[in-house]
């Protein structure tokens, strides 16, 4: 049986974590060669292990804020299977000791904003700019962006976490506008809370708000979001472009007083006249 993504190459930025490994090896398990990027050497151990299960993967260790970086990355798609059908941007600074200083306006450095919004929004741009000529050689192709549930409100800690997801967005808007002639498709994907990917940075109590807030009950798994990516890079998503695709349990579907109205008779209506 053919797999939804035969004779497709794809791109995958920040492929070491959590949700990087676990859609590298659904992609994989779809037919798609794959270059696997992360500034962490451990690309190589998932390539690996791809490859020992009969997919196709080749591991790129480099910077993504870094244009030589991404122009060897974006050569060394076209010269191992000499085309470039999809890219994902999910690179972007995330760990515990970097994310933790994005807690209050009034102490955050400038310096600390803009590398946030670098990190994540420069490197997508970058990498975008740098893959886009070689699939327009390719007959076309189709980008998807990692957003974050955490892009459409406001809330009392990561704020310059949120301006960048939000941002992933427009850029997926602006690159989906004006290379839609040349069959350049851009989305963005907006994850909720997966427990491994999140949980670093939020205490339990914090977990179990945002869980109780969502309108599923069971916690997210890395599939939810790599079935989003594998649809986007998909030819089923022809006619898919500009939008995003909040995975998040239903968390930003719904009136922020949720939780608490669950536990009140009839919703919280008044019966009687």
């Amino acid at each position: 049986m053919a797999g939804r993504l035969d004779g497709k190459v794809a791109i995958l930025t920040g492929s070491a974590g959590t949700l990087g490994a676990g859609t590298a090896k659904l992609l994989a398990g779809e037919g798609a060669r794959l270059v696997l990027n992360d500034i962490a050497p451990r690309v190589h151990e998932l390539a690996d292990e791809i490859m020992a299960a009969d997919g196709e993967a080749v591991a790129h260790v480099g910077d993504v804020g870094k244009e030589d970086d991404v122009g060897a990355m974006v050569a060394l798609a076209m010269d191992r299977y000499g085309r470039l059908d999809g890219l994902w941007n999910n690179a972007g600074p995330v760990s515990n000791d970097f994310v933790f200083k994005d807690s209050h306006i009034l102490d955050m450095s400038l310096d600390y904003f803009v590398e946030t919004f670098r990190g994540h929004v420069g490197a997508a741009f970058l990498c975008s700019k740098t893959a886009i000529p070689a699939m327009i050689r390719s007959g076309g192709g189709s980008i998807v962006n990692t957003s974050s549930s955490a892009a459409f409100a406001g809330d009392i800690v990561l704020h310059a976490y949120s301006v960048a997801k939000m941002g992933m967005i427009t850029l997926a808007q602006s690159i989906a506008t004006a290379y839609g002639p040349d069959n350049i498709r851009c989305n963005a994907v907006a994850p909720g809370l997966v427990p491994g990917r999140s949980s670093g940075v939020m205490a339990e109590a914090a977990i179990k708000v945002v869980q109780d807030s969502q309108m599923l009950a069971r916690a997210g798994e890395p599939i939810d979001i790599g079935n989003a990516v594998l649809f986007m890079l998909s030819d089923e998503s022809r006619w898919f472009t500009g939008q995003v695709m909040a995975v998040d349990g239903g968390l930003t579907g719904h009136q922020p007083t949720l939780a608490t109205r669950r536990g009140m008779s009839g919703g919280g209506m008044q019966e009687g006249g």
